[in-house]
């Protein structure tokens, strides 16, 4: 048999053997927990006007920041005026009600604009959670199948070792018919093929039916 139609038929039978294999949606699925943990951070600090975290240095994190200043301005500047004298306390007092006066307009500015800013996560998050839900069945499907079919994840190593191989041997056969020398042949390395779930060593001697 020709080396090109060695060639064909491994790329045909890999092809075969592939299809069978559920597709490891690992990287998606990894790239989807990350989106729905920042969306679900980003709301969980709007709701509770948390300026200091995942809003920090934006125009509604600052609003979040002089607000949650002025409440607690107002409220501690209070508790202080019970347990100093009447003269400080009356400074403490004055100081409170300026605050108090500085909370209703901060409140409504931070209260302006994180409402487009929940509104979109309110809109986005239910999307993300329901693309990793599907992400997730797919991931946990792949790893149930690799631990049910070593077998066809072994042949497809064996099928890109043969193909890698037989394609050398193409290459070479041109060489020769351009007049070009001969390279000598690298090592082989075995193809990476799919991803793999964390502790699914290779360590079964190769098995060449699927028996799925």
């Amino acid at each position: 048999m020709s080396a090109s139609l060695r060639h064909a038929r491994l790329v045909a039978e890999r092809e075969a053997v592939a299809a069978v294999v559920p597709v490891d949606p690992g990287y998606a699925y990894g790239r989807a927990e990350d989106r729905v943990r920042r969306l679900s951070g980003q709301l969980n600090d709007l709701n509770r006007a948390e300026g200091w975290g995942v809003w920090k240095g934006t125009p509604v994190g600052q609003a979040a920041i002089d607000w949650q200043a002025a409440v607690r301005e107002r409220d501690g500047s209070l508790a202080q005026a019970n347990d100093v004298g009447w003269r400080e306390a009356h400074g403490l007092r004055k100081r409170s009600r300026a605050a108090a006066e500085r909370v209703g307009p901060l409140r409504e500015r931070f209260d302006a604009l994180a409402a487009p800013e929940r509104a979109r996560l309110d809109a986005e998050l239910p999307e993300a959670k329901k693309l990793l839900a599907e992400l997730e069945g797919r991931y946990y499907g792949n790893l149930h199948f690799q631990i049910k079919h070593p077998e066809a994840l072994r042949r497809l190593d064996h099928l890109d070792n043969q193909i890698a191989t037989v394609g050398y041997e193409l290459d070479l056969q041109r060489q020769g018919l351009d007049g070009v020398p001969a390279q000598p042949a690298p090592v082989h390395q075995p193809h990476p093929g799919l991803e793999r779930a964390p502790g699914l060593e290779r360590t079964i001697e190769p098995d060449f039916g699927l028996g799925l």
